[in-house]
Order: C-alpha cells, then sequence, then structure tokens
C-alpha cells in the first residue's frame, strides 16, 4: 500500500496545526525579536531545535544564556526576516521576493536551516537575467552559494554578447577572473578580448592589477593578429604594451572552463558487460588524480561493442568510432558508425560514417583532424581522416603495415605507431612514424619486442612503450619491462617496471602520472575468478600510477572502480567544470 500521499497530508496538517497553536500563543515557551525593539514573536522551543541546529544548539546547552531566557534577540536580522523564517519553519513553505530574499538568507544563515537556503538559492538560480546576473552574483558571493555562483558563471559564459556593457562593467575581478579561467564562453575570442580590455579600461587605475592576470586566460591561437592590433590601439600605452607581450605567449593548456579527467568507457567485469562511462577528475594545477569515479553517461551504441577507437577532442568531449558487435542472430559484424558526444549539452551525435567498416582500429586528434588507422576486415590497414568542422570522412590510402591493435601516441609534428598483431594473432615489432603535413610515412628503429595491446606516450622528448604481451616459444607473455626511444639513443629499457602487469590493461598518460586501470588473464576461462577471488567482496580497489617524476608506483584508494575488468577504454579527456563537480 502507497501511504506516501497520506503521509504528505498528515504532514502538512500537522504543520498547519503547530502554526495556529503558534498564532494562538498556546504553549509557547520562547520569544524571538530583532535587535531593534518592535514586534515580538512567540514560538515553540522543541520546534525550533527541530528546525535550526542554531537553536537546537543554543536552547540545549546551559553553556548559552539564552537557553535561560524567554526571549532571543537576533543580531543582524530584521523583523521580516524572523516572519519569513517562522513562516517556513511552521508550513514548510514561503513566499519570496527580490525585495525580501536578502532578510531570509540572512536568517536562514545565521540559524543554519539549509531547507530555506536551498529555496533561497533556488529562487535566485531561476530569477537569473541578463541584467540581474551582477546583482544576485552578490547575494551567491556574501552567502557562499556555490550552485548558484557556478549558474550565474555558466549563463554569463552562454550570454556574454547579449548582457548590456553597464552590466558587465560592474562585475568584480574575482568574478572576471573565474569567468575566464573556469567558464565556457561560447563567444568569439576576439570578443572576449574586447570585452576584457573594455573592463579593465573603464577604471584602469583600480582594475591595472587585474590586467596580466586576464590575458594570461586569453586565447591568443584563436584570435587573428589584425584583430589583436585593433583592439591594442584603442589602449592606453601600458596596456597596449601588456597586450602585444601576452599575445606572444602560449595559450593555457586546459581549455576555459573545462577540468581534465580520466574517462573509463565500456568493458566486461565481474557482473558481465557495461555500456557506462565513468570519469576521475585531473586536478588542473597539480596533475594528481581524484579518488572518487562519478557515471557520465553510457555508450551510445544499440549493441554491446567492443575494440572501438575513442578519441578525445580539443575542446571537450569524445569522438568513438568503429567497433565489432554481435546482433540479434549473433552474426559478429564491424561497423563504420560514428558518435560524438557533447559534454556541453549531455548528449550523443551521430556523426557521418567512416569511409570503411574498422575494428580494433585506433584515432587521434592531430592537427584539427581525427586520424583513424588499421582495423580492416581484410587485414590491409587503411587510414582516413576526419574533419569535425563540416562533418566529412577522406579517406588517404594503405599503410605501410598490416597489423591491428598497435600503439599510438603524437609528438610536435608526428604520430607515431608501433607494434601490433599481424595476421590477426602475431605480435609484431613495427615502428612508424607519419608526417600529416606531406602524408609521408617513415620507417623507425623497430621496438626491442614484439608487443601487443601495450601503450605508448610522448614525454620529456621520449617515446615510452610500456605493458602489453608478446609471444615467446609459443607461449604468451605479460611483458612487465618498460622501455624509451630517442632518437639519438635508439630504443633503452627503463630502470623502472610494471610489477604488476595483467593482459587487457590500459594505460593512459596524465601528464604527470601514468595510470594503470583493469586488466585480466590472456585466458578467458580464467578472467572470471569464482569464491576465491576476493574482488568478489572487495569492489573498493586502489588506482595505480607511476610518477615519472619521483619515478615510483603509488597506489590511492578508489570509490566506485572495480578492479577485474577488460575490454574497456580509457582516455584523458576535458569535461566542462560545472559537470565534474555537480554529476
Amino acid at each position: 500500500m502507497d501511504c506516501s500521499r497520506i503521509t504528505r497530508s498528515y504532514t502538512a496538517r500537522t504543520l498547519h496545526q503547530l502554526d495556529l497553536l503558534r498564532a494562538g500563543y498556546q504553549w509557547t515557551d520562547i520569544v524571538l525579536s530583532a535587535e531593534e525593539a518592535g514586534i515580538e514573536f512567540p514560538a515553540h522551543k522543541c520546534v525550533l531545535a527541530s528546525a535550526s541546529p542554531y537553536f537546537n544548539a543554543m536552547l540545549r546547552n546551559n553553556a548559552f544564556v539564552e537557553a535561560e531566557k524567554k526571549t532571543i534577540v537576533l543580531k543582524g536580522v530584521t523583523e521580516k526576516g524572523i516572519r519569513l523564517l517562522l513562516q517556513f519553519i511552521y508550513s514548510g513553505q514561503i513566499t519570496l521576493s527580490m525585495e525580501f530574499l536578502e532578510e531570509a538568507l540572512k536568517i536562514a544563515t545565521l540559524t543554519q536551516v539549509d531547507e530555506l537556503i536551498a529555496v533561497c538559492e533556488n529562487f535566485l538560480i531561476d530569477s537569473i537575467e541578463l541584467d540581474s546576473c551582477v546583482d544576485i552574483w552578490h547575494h551567491a558571493v556574501v552567502f557562499s552559494l556555490h550552485r548558484l555562483q557556478n549558474r550565474i558563471l555558466d549563463f554569463t559564459g552562454r550570454n556574454l554578447t547579449n548582457i548590456d556593457q553597464k552590466v558587465l562593467l560592474r562585475f568584480e575581478g574575482d568574478f572576471m577572473i573565474r569567468l575566464l579561467r573556469d567558464t565556457v564562453i561560447t563567444s568569439l575570442e576576439t570578443t572576449v578580448l574586447n570585452i576584457v580590455v573594455q573592463w579593465i579600461q573603464f577604471n584602469y587605475k583600480c582594475r591595472e592589477k587585474y590586467a596580466k592576470k586576464f590575458l594570461n586566460h586569453i586565447y591568443w591561437d584563436r584570435i587573428h593578429m589584425r584583430d589583436t592590433r585593433a583592439v591594442s590601439v584603442k589602449c592606453v600605452k601600458p596596456l597596449r604594451q601588456l597586450i602585444i607581450d601576452s599575445s606572444k605567449s602560449p595559450p593555457p593548456s586546459v581549455p576555459r572552463g573545462m577540468q581534465r579527467c580520466i574517462l573509463m568507457l565500456g568493458g566486461f567485469g565481474l557482473d558481465g558487460p557495461t555500456n557506462e562511462i565513468k570519469f576521475v577528475t585531473i586536478n588542473n594545477k597539480t596533475g594528481n588524480v581524484g579518488t572518487v569515479w562519478k557515471p557520465l553517461t553510457r555508450l551510445p551504441m544499440k549493441y554491446r561493442t567492443v575494440d572501438f577507437a575513442t578519441c578525445p577532442l580539443p575542446d571537450g568531449g569524445i569522438l568513438i568510432c568503429g567497433g565489432a558487435y554481435f546482433d540479434d542472430n549473433m552474426n559478429e559484424s564491424r561497423t563504420s558508425s560514428v558518435y560524438i558526444y557533447d559534454v556541453h549539452n549531455n548528449r550523443w551525435i551521430l556523426a557521418n560514417s567512416m569511409k570503411k567498416a574498422r575494428s580494433g582500429c585506433v584515432s587521434v586528434w592531430f592537427r584539427n583532424f581525427v586520424y583513424v588507422f588499421g582495423g580492416d576486415e581484410d587485414g590491409h590497414s587503411t587510414y582516413e581522416r576526419y574533419n569535425l568542422c563540416n562533418n566529412s570522412w577522406e579517406f588517404i590510402g594503405m599503410c605501410p603495415f598490416s597489423a591491428e591493435n598497435f600503439a599510438l601516441c603524437t609528438t610536435k609534428d608526428r604520430i607515431l605507431i608501433s607494434g601490433g598483431l599481424e595476421n590477426f594473432d602475431s605480435p609484431c615489432r613495427d615502428f612508424w612514424a607519419y608526417d600529416p603535413e606531406n602524408a609521408l610515412w617513415s620507417r623507425l628503429l623497430p621496438l626491442p619486442v614484439t608487443c601487443n595491446d601495450h601503450c605508448m606516450f610522448y614525454h620529456a622528448k621520449k617515446v615510452y612503450s610500456v605493458g602489453g604481451w608478446t609471444v615467446k616459444a609459443g607461449e604468451q607473455i605479460i611483458l612487465k619491462e618498460v622501455f624509451a626511444f630517442t632518437p639519438e639513443s635508439g630504443w633503452q629499457r627503463e630502470n623502472w617496471d610494471v610489477p604488476f602487469a595483467k593482459a587487457f590493461q590500459q594505460y593512459v598518460f596524465t601528464g604527470k602520472h601514468l595510470a594503470v586501470i583493469g586488466g585480466g588473464s590472456l585466458k578467458a576461462s580464467d578472467r572470471l575468478p569464482q569464491q576465491k577471488s576476493n574482488l568478489v567482496k572487495n569492489r573498493q580497489v586502489s588506482l595505480t600510477y607511476f610518477d615519472l617524476a619521483a619515478k615510483e608506483w603509488e597506489n590511492k584508494g578508489q570509490d566506485n572502480l572495480i578492479d577485474a575488468i577488460w575490454d574497456h577504454e580509457t582516455v584523458v579527456a576535458f569535461l566542462p567544470i560545472s559537470a565534474s563537480y555537480e554529476n
């Protein structure tokens, strides 16, 4: 029997009766009043104590002089504020307006009635408009309403060109810093620069201290040189020189308003297959990996698909292409489908398909294109590229190798590919460099060992090869050794290994750490441990990662992450800061 409707009716009736008792001075044992002498508000101690931690601590603790008094004078609040507080406590409802909102927030904050604070915050969120966002921001800062602050920043970023200049010039410097650093701005970067310059020059003597900070958050590579000159000539001389100097600096490494995250996509574990995508944040300043994995979304494919390629996009989101799946008749098929995850609107977009169906391919973003290599059904590897601006694919040609499931990384001007399976079952040592500018391939010094399912990344002028498996004397062997390549020295073994190497582990380089996620046995029959495995009982595991600076492995406890998982994908991608914290 569903009693929820009856319970709600009972709760409302009980509160209404208590309010009637208060209005009739029946069994009231405390009086509230504002600092200035005036109206006194009778109430019940037990009701106040149950609704407010502030009153609860005050009335039950003899250390407070108010515990013995019949009248409590609340400092810093108005009679209207007390009236609104009692209305909410005794009815669970409140009538708000912008005129008296500050009074409600003051007394709700003082008495620690979080529900009333949340109601006020929601009212302000609903009230955000082009001409009111500055005043609402003031309330958000004064009362530490962080969710409201994020909503105002998001609103401003989406409507920057629509907000009146007089309103923008009223914003405080701290707001502008957060807008330029933590908020996704949909306007052209030239528009952003114009607004920043206008804000600084509006009161240059007082706002000069913000100039360098603001200009450090401008993406100069998105502004044409003539536009930079057009803006700078209108500036006072010191600001003009600062613009010229700042425009020569590299743009911020993380897109505005975005948070670097590790994404784990799909996979197969102890509980069977999953289409879930989870993420954990990476601190933009320190590079440290977080400890809590949160759900982001689900893979968009109708059937559970494996061996697809995942490519992070430079302004946030990911592109997924290719893969293999079993249809309703249990026939295995390769797909040419392409999906793009729009992180700003939390939706999948079905893009134009690749020229060829692929499984076990790899992809990478390089110089305004997504390149996809290998995964052809006939074993003869080809490659193509995708133009995100016009949603079109261009078939380029044949690769000089026939492997699949190879490793890939990029340097400043090359795409590097190594290892993989030849003839679908033999790991190889090939190491190739591709120059997209001239569409040229060059063979490099082969890997020290044949390798498949390994990871490759570029750091500090070295190319690293980590993990994977090889075949020796007819047996499949997991590789623990780590190798690094430089043009001068070729391949050299590093002085650190992967002590807990497994097959199908995913390695992801965060810029500071090499994180290791999941893995299983090479034999399918051994991947599902029975009751003898502690993994079935204990699902809270540690994320293991290697600190390249300290040259040591570290473990960090993780929530919502399982250890036994394979056939998954991991990448470092950008998500909006608001999504990272609010999800």
